[in-house]
C-alpha cells in the first residue's frame, strides 16, 4: 500500500483571492476603525469560513474492537481521509456558515475542551487536499515543476514519468468498467462462484499430476522461444490478476481511479489503482484483495484441466508453464508477511489498520518491557506478538527457500538457456537483470544508509567538539514561554546541565502515572500527548513538534504524570531535571520567584478541563490574556444587559445563573458561562452571581482570536489520515 503523496504547502493564489474578496468586504462595510484594522479582521485565518465541496463523499465504519472513524473522499485528485469520531463532528460544521473561531467555540461546548490547533491543523490539511469548495493550488510547487520539465528535445509526459517513475493510461477506467459491464459482473453471480470453485480445486490435483508425470520443462526446446513465452506468460498472468482486483472493486460500487505501468525496486510492473475500495465495507476489501490472486488461480486450474485432458496438444506444454507461473504468482501474492494481497487481507480479517507497522514497533519498543515485567498482554498485543514473530521465520524460510530455488532448478535452466546461443545470451541477460534489480536497488539503498549513518557520526562527532546541539538548546529556551525572560547567562547554564535523549516512533517518553520530575523541549520529531478515559479508551489530546515542551510541572514539584506522551516517528528531546533548575536559579531569587508564579499559573489553568488539549505555547498565550478573580458569596460577577466581551472558567467554587431574578441553574467546579462572549458582542443573556467562596479565571474575545490565529501553521495530508491502496505486483 503506497501512501499518498503530499499535496503541497503553500498557495499564493488562495493568498490573493482572500486578499481580493477581504477588500471588497471591506468597501461594502465600511465599518469604523482603519482600513489595516478591517483587512486584518478579513484576513484572520480564525474568521475563515470553511465550506466542504458538494461532491465530498463520506462512509463511517465502526471495527470490531467498537472504535468508530470515518472515511471522506473528494473527486479532485481523488485523496481520501480517515477521521476520527471527534474529527468527523468538526468536519460537519464546515458548511460556510461559521467561522473557525465558531467552530472552535462550538467544540468546545460539545467536549469541554480547547481544541484550538486541532481544529487549525484539521481546516488547513483539507484545504489543502481539496475537500473545502475553493480549490487549492500548490502556486509555488507548480512553478519548481514548470522550471524543471522546460526541455525542447524531451517531451513534458516523459520527464513526468521519469520522475514519478510511473506510466498512468488515461482511458484505464473506462475499459475496466466496460470490462464489467460487458461480461465481468456475471462472475460475481453464485453459479459461477460454485464453476469457479470447481475449476480450482480440480485444476490444483491436475497440477500435481502433471508434476508428477515430468514430461514437461520450462523452457522446451528452445532456450531463447522459452525465455520470451515465459516473459509472455508472466504479463498475461499479471494482467488476469490485476484484472480480478478491478472488478471486485467495481462490483462493490467503487471506481478504479487508474492503471499503468510503475517502477517497483526496479522492476517495471502493471498496477491497478484501488483506492477507492477504502469507502467499501470491510467484507468488500477482503473480496477485493483476493480477487486479484483467484483469478489466476481459475486460469491456471483451467490449464492443468485442458494439459492434462490434451498430453499431446499443441499448446499442452504452454498451458503447463502458465499453469507453474500462475501458482507461484498466487502463493507469493497470499504470502500475509510481504505487502501484497495477503497482508491486506489479513490486515482486514482482524481488522487492523498498519498491522505491519504496529507490529513491528510493540515488539521493538514494548515487548521486552512487557515480558521481563511479567505483565499480561492483550488480545491485540498477541496479536502483534505473534504476527512479527512469524514474520521473522518466513524471512529465514524464503532465504532458505530461494537459495534451494537457484540451486536445484533456475541454475540448470539459465545454464541451458545460456548455451543455447546469443539470442538466449540476450534474454537471460535481461531477466537476470529483473531479478538482481531488487538486490541492487537494496545494496545501493545500504550503502547510501551507512554512508549516511557514516556521514551523520562525523557531524555528531563535530557538534559534540563545538557543543552546538547546546547551543541548539539555548535557542529553544530563548523562543519558550516559560523560559523566554530568564537571564541570558541562566539559559546557557541550564543549556550546559541539559541532557540529549533520543526515541523512536511509538516509544514513550513518559508515561501516565509514573513520577515525573524531567522538563523536556522537543529538538526534532513528532511527539502525541494521550490520556486515557474512565473506559480505557485512549485520547490524543494535542501533538507536539520542534519547539514545544511539556512536563513543565515537573519543575514545580515532583508529581505523578498525568498522561502519556510518545513518539510518533524518531525524536530527539532536550531533557532537564528539577534539581538542576533549581540550582541554576538559586542566585536568581525574583526570576526564580517569577517562574514558580508562572508554573503556578500553568498548572492551575491546566488542571482546568477546556485547557487540557492546549499545547504550552497555547496556554501560555491564554494565561497572558487572562486574569484570575476571587468572589465572595452572594456577589455579582456579570450583571444582565451589561456588554459581553469576556469567557469565565470556575476553578473552584459554585455560581449562581440568575434570569430575570429567578436562578435558572448552579455550575460548579470546572464549569464555564460567557462563551458566547467570544463569538460576538450581544448583552448579557443573565445574571450571574457566586454562591460559595470562588475562583474564577476571565479572558477576552481578542486574546482569545489571538491565540486561534497563531494556531495555524502548513501542514501536510497527514499519513495517519491520508490514505492509498494500489495493488503493486
Amino acid at each position: 500500500m503506497a501512501k499518498a503523496e503530499p499535496v503541497g504547502e503553500s498557495s499564493l493564489g488562495g493568498v490573493h483571492a482572500h486578499l481580493r474578496a477581504a477588500l471588497r468586504s471591506r468597501r461594502r462595510r465600511r465599518s469604523k476603525g482603519s482600513a489595516w484594522e478591517g483587512l486584518d479582521r478579513e484576513l484572520n485565518p480564525s474568521n475563515f469560513r470553511p465550506r466542504l465541496a458538494a461532491d465530498v463523499e463520506f462512509r463511517a465504519f465502526t471495527r470490531r474492537s467498537g472504535e468508530r472513524y470515518t472515511m471522506i473522499k473528494t473527486p479532485r485528485g481523488p485523496a481520501y481521509v480517515r477521521l476520527t469520531d471527534e474529527e468527523r463532528s468538526i468536519v460537519e460544521q464546515m458548511d460556510g456558515s461559521r467561522s473557525v473561531k465558531e467552530i472552535v467555540v462550538a467544540d468546545f461546548r460539545r467536549t469541554g475542551t480547547f481544541s484550538l490547533s486541532a481544529v487549525a491543523d484539521l481546516v488547513d490539511e483539507l484545504r489543502q487536499g481539496n475537500f473545502l469548495d475553493v480549490r487549492y493550488t500548490p502556486v509555488a510547487e507548480m512553478a519548481v515543476a514548470e522550471r524543471r520539465d522546460r526541455s525542447r528535445f524531451v517531451p513534458r509526459w516523459v520527464k513526468r514519468a521519469g520522475r514519478e517513475r510511473r506510466i498512468t493510461f488515461p482511458g484505464a477506467p473506462r475499459f475496466f468498467d466496460a470490462m464489467y459491464r460487458y461480461g465481468g459482473n456475471v462472475f460475481f453471480t453464485r453459479p459461477a462462484a460454485v464453476l469457479s470453485a470447481i475449476v480450482s480445486v480440480t485444476g490444483v490435483a491436475a497440477f500435481v499430476v502433471l508434476l508428477g508425470r515430468g514430461k514437461f520443462s520450462l523452457l522446451g526446446a528452445s532456450a531463447a522461444s522459452g525465455l520470451l513465452v515465459l516473459y509472455g506468460i508472466e504479463m498475461f498472468s499479471t494482467f488476469v490478476h490485476e484484472s480480478g482486483h478491478a472488478l471486485a472493486c467495481l462490483n462493490a460500487k467503487r471506481t478504479v481511479n487508474g492503471a499503468g505501468f510503475m517502477l517497483y525496486l526496479g522492476i517495471p510492473i502493471f498496477f491497478i489503482d484501488t483506492t477507492d475500495v477504502w469507502m467499501a465495507d470491510r467484507r468488500a476489501r477482503i473480496l477485493t484483495s483476493v480477487a486479484g490472486p483467484y483469478s489466476e488461480c481459475i486460469m491456471a486450474g483451467a490449464a492443468s484441466v485442458i494439459a492434462l485432458l490434451l498430453p499431446a496438444g499443441p499448446t499442452t506444454a504452454f498451458l503447463f508453464r502458465f499453469a507453474v507461473l500462475s501458482y507461484i504468482a498466487v502463493a507469493q501474492n497470499l504470502t500475509p508477511f510481504l505487502r501484497l494481497d495477503g497482508y491486506y487481507i489479513l490486515m482486514d480479517a482482524v481488522d487492523e489498520a498498519n498491522l505491519r507497522e504496529q507490529a513491528f514497533e510493540f515488539v521493538r519498543t514494548d515487548l521486552r518491557g512487557k515480558v521481563f515485567g511479567r505483565e499480561k498482554l492483550t488480545r491485540r498485543e498477541k496479536l502483534f506478538a505473534s504476527y512479527a514473530a512469524m514474520a521473522g521465520v518466513f524471512a529465514i524460510l524464503a532465504v532458505l527457500f530461494s537459495t534451494l530455488f537457484w540451486s536445484r532448478i533456475l541454475r540448470t535452466a539459465v545454464r541451458s538457456a545460456w548455451r543455447s546461443g546469443w539470442v538466449s545470451r540476450i534474454l537471460v541477460t535481461f531477466l537476470v537483470a529483473l531479478v538482481l534489480a531488487p538486490l541492487i536497488r537494496g545494496a545501493v539503498r545500504l550503502a547510501g544508509r551507512l554512508a549516511r549513518r557514516v556521514q551523520a557520526l562525523f557531524r555528531l562527532a563535530r557538534r559534540a567538539a563545538e557543543k552546538t546541539w547546546r547551543a541548539e538548546a539555548v535557542e529553544l529556551f530563548r523562543a519558550l514561554p516559560l523560559t523566554g525572560d530568564l537571564p541570558e547567562e541562566a539559559r546557557v547554564e541550564i543549556a550546559e546541565h541539559v541532557r540529549l535523549l533520543r526515541f523512536q516512533g511509538g516509544q514513550a517518553v513518559v508515561r501516565a502515572g509514573e513520577r515525573g520530575d524531567d522538563f523536556f523541549v522537543i529538538r526534532t520529531g513528532t511527539l502525541e500527548v494521550v490520556t486515557t478515559d474512565e473506559d480505557g479508551a485512549e485520547r490524543v489530546v494535542r501533538r507536539l513538534d520542534r519547539g514545544r515542551s511539556f512536563g513543565e510541572i515537573a519543575l514545580l514539584e515532583s508529581t505523578t504524570r498525568t498522561a502519556t506522551v510518545r513518539a510518533l516517528e524518531p525524536s530527539q528531546v532536550f531533557a532537564i531535571d528539577k534539581g538542576t533548575f533549581d540550582r541554576v536559579l538559586a542566585d536568581e531569587v525574583e526570576v526564580a520567584d517569577d517562574l514558580r508564579q508562572q508554573l503556578v499559573s500553568m498548572s492551575r489553568v491546566r488542571s482546568l478541563g477546556p485547557f487540557q488539549g492546549l499545547d504550552d505555547a497555547d496556554l501560555a498565550r491564554m494565561i497572558r490574556g487572562a486574569a484570575w478573580h476571587s468572589y465572595a458569596p452572594m456577589e455579582r460577577i456579570v450583571k444582565q444587559g451589561d456588554e459581553a466581551h469576556s469567557f469565565f472558567i470556575i476553578a473552584s467554587g459554585q455560581v449562581d445563573v440568575i434570569e430575570n431574578r429567578r436562578i435558572k441553574r448552579r455550575i460548579g467546579a470546572g464549569g464555564y458561562f460567557g462563551d458566547t462572549a467570544l463569538l460576538e458582542n450581544i448583552p448579557r443573556t443573565a445574571t450571574v452571581r457566586a454562591a460559595t467562596p470562588t475562583n474564577i479565571l476571565e479572558f477576552d474575545r481578542k486574546s482569545f482570536e489571538k491565540v486561534l490565529a497563531k494556531s495555524f501553521r502548513k501542514g501536510k495530508l497527514a499519513s495517519s489520515r491520508a490514505l492509498s491502496r494500489d495493488w503493486e505486483h
